[in-house]
């Protein structure tokens, strides 16, 4: 299976061949022995999603302003890379901080991570997967700091429950949604 993005197999390949080839077995050896974990907030995914996301900021911001980074801004354009702003980012796989570049005329409108967007995606399903599952606000709470070390108050996750109740009762009334078998 190929496709056009990813290559044979998609990341999925990519693994394989490192498998194959042996370049995991060091990785793998760190990860059994305690040295490096996956999740938390120094977990070896959430520096990983960080590295991505921090990778695709600057590749949205060369496309906005026309130039690669370490190049001269062009003069006619009038704007320029302006540094970075420090961001926190709660996942599914840990908290973690990634920089997010700005331009000096403040037009750039990032799309991976939204102006204001502080959580992935991700975990506002996990959050709504575990109440579902009937744990209280309170519990979730606890379960995503021992697990993911990740830290949302309780009020914020009480917003995502009550976002998703409300929509529960609109698709009831107005019969979009009907439970039972």
């Amino acid at each position: 299976m190929t496709d056009e993005k990813t290559g044979p197999a998609g990341g999925r390949g990519v693994v394989e061949d490192l498998v194959a080839s042996g370049g995991l077995d060091g990785l793998f050896e760190r990860i059994d022995s305690g040295e490096v974990g996956l999740t938390g907030a120094d977990g070896l995914l959430p520096a990983l999603l960080k590295e991505a996301l921090e990778r695709g900021l600057q590749a949205e911001l060369t496309e906005h302003l026309g130039y690669d980074k370490g190049e001269q801004a062009p003069v006619a354009r009038g704007n320029a890379r302006n540094g970075t702003t420090v961001k926190t980012i709660s996942s599914e796989v840990g908290s973690f901080e990634i920089e997010v570049p700005r331009d000096r005329a403040g037009s750039f409108t990032p799309r991976l991570v939204r102006k204001g967007q502080r959580r992935m995606d991700g975990l506002d399903s996990m959050i709504i997967s575990l109440y579902a599952g009937g744990m209280t606000v309170r519990e979730i709470r606890h379960h995503l700091e021992s697990t993911l070390g990740v830290e949302l108050s309780v009020g914020t996750i009480s917003r995502i429950t009550d976002a998703v109740a409300g929509a529960c009762q609109v698709f009831c009334v107005s019969g979009l949604f009907r439970g039972g078998g």
